[in-house]
């Protein structure tokens, strides 16, 4: 299947991500724990179960793995998938301006996907904000351009 085609880890993560999207937070949180015990410092998984952890309101929690992500991002190569990550965790724990400067970093650094971001759940605290706004408007932008092309 496509799923296999993906590293173990990063497998774990995406679907954790599906099943946390599906209402799902039991099994997610099941995975995502599972896929931490055998790669701790992992930072997309640590940076997804940060998302899942600020979604029931464990903040503090949330924080040390956005925290333990962020120190080892380096063993990423697909960077842009964390920042995107964190932005949402961050959103969700209401402190739009990080989020915004994470959304930023994702976008900059190979995700600049104003579908995603524009549908993304855990960014809806963030739509109003003048600052995420305007970022939105500048990728729809550039969105509309290309698809003129």
């Amino acid at each position: 299947s496509v799923a296999e085609q993906f590293v173990p880890f990063f497998r774990i993560a995406l679907v954790s991500q599906v099943l946390y999207h599906q209402g799902k937070i039991e099994e997610a949180t099941k995975l995502i724990e599972q896929g931490l015990l055998e790669y701790p410092s992992e930072p997309q998984l640590n940076s997804t179960y940060a998302i899942i952890l600020a979604s029931q309101g464990r903040d503090v929690e949330a924080k040390q793995r956005m925290k333990i992500a962020i120190e080892n991002q380096k063993k990423l190569r697909h960077i842009h998938h964390l920042y995107h990550n964190l932005a949402g965790a961050a959103a969700l724990m209401g402190e739009d301006e990080v989020a915004i400067e994470w959304l930023t970093k994702s976008a900059e650094n190979g995700l600049p996907n104003y579908v995603l971001f524009n549908q993304d759940s855990n960014l809806a605290s963030l739509r109003g904000n003048p600052i995420f706004d305007e970022f939105m408007v500048g990728l729809k932008s550039k969105l509309e351009h290309y698809n003129s092309l």
